[in-house]
């Protein structure tokens, strides 16, 4: 309760020194109390230790949906620290878990993403090739159809027109 206390007056130095105290004396809420730890560091702007915590935060033992969101929160952190091969990994055990379709599409996007900013323009293509061809109706596949365009590759027109029309880009997908 002190961690909390701290961190909720702002004061995240020291609710991390009482997080690691609790961690310490052992705890069956390991899981809550690295979400709390990761969330303390990112507002330090220690974005090392906070993907450190997130990712220990999906433990199976928490609900799938809290599993991947954590994975997808070290992922940003590891991307911020332009650790994209750390981060890719992270979408990577999301993917494996993850079975709605919207979201796979969503994180393959953002894996594109950090291999553009990882310098892998080849690979971020694919990835958003990926998401056009396997999940044509989902807003992420509309993201993917603006990537691609803008790369000057060609696409399946129908597929774009899909993924405009599921994004609520009507205008676009009779283009």
């Amino acid at each position: 309760l002190l961690g909390e206390g701290f961190q909720a007056a702002g004061d995240c130095p020291q609710a991390i020194r009482f997080y690691r105290l609790y961690r310490e004396e052992g705890t069956s809420l390991g899981d809550l109390l690295a979400e709390r730890l990761a969330r303390c560091y990112r507002i330090l702007g220690d974005h090392e230790n906070a993907a450190l915590e997130f990712t220990r935060a999906a433990d199976p033992i928490r609900p799938l949906s809290d599993q991947v969101w954590m994975l997808e929160e070290a992922a940003r952190e590891y991307r911020a620290l332009s650790a994209y091969d750390l981060a890719l990994a992270r979408y990577t055990r999301i993917l494996v878990r993850a079975r709605k379709p919207w979201y796979r599409a969503s994180i393959l996007y953002q894996m594109g993403e950090t291999l553009q900013e990882a310098g892998r323009p080849d690979q971020a293509l694919e990835r958003w090739k990926e998401v056009l061809s396997s999940y044509p109706t989902t807003e992420a596949a509309a993201r993917a159809a603006d990537a691609l365009l803008r790369a000057g590759v060609e696409v399946n027109p129908y597929d774009v027109a899909r993924a405009y029309q599921a994004a609520g880009r009507p205008r676009e997908a009779l283009a």
